[in-house]
């Protein structure tokens, strides 16, 4: 068997690093059928494209959850900061709604703006 690790350290081969999350967000997924509750963690990833930044984030429902925080108005920003998120918001048997607290949305949000202060 070849032992494909230590091979690639001698060849002075770097794996490729999964890049770390921005944070971790704690939220509660409510599933689909029965409707019953889990705590679950979810990496957040900043993206940055030519005319605006996102939000993305992993471990999500669809794969598809994220928003941009710049260029949205300060009402949408606000309203997560008040009443949460609803990153997923879950179709009766077939999709999964998955819901972050205000508390948490607050934190991200704090932390997206002491990083662009630092900008």
């Amino acid at each position: 068997m070849v032992d494909f690790k230590r091979l690639m350290k001698e060849r002075g081969i770097e794996p490729k690093s999964k890049p770390r999350p921005f944070c971790t967000l704690y939220g509660v997924l409510f599933n689909c059928t029965n409707g019953l509750a889990r705590a679950v963690q979810c990496g957040v990833f900043i993206e940055e494209k030519k005319d605006s930044k996102w939000v993305i984030l992993e471990g999500g429902v669809t794969g598809y959850e994220s928003f941009s925080f710049e260029g949205r108005g300060k009402g949408d920003l606000e309203a997560m900061r008040q009443g949460g998120w609803h990153a997923c918001t879950g179709t009766d048997g077939r999709w999964d709604t998955l819901y972050f607290h205000k508390l948490q949305m607050q934190k991200l949000l704090n932390k997206l703006a002491e990083r662009e202060a630092k900008r």
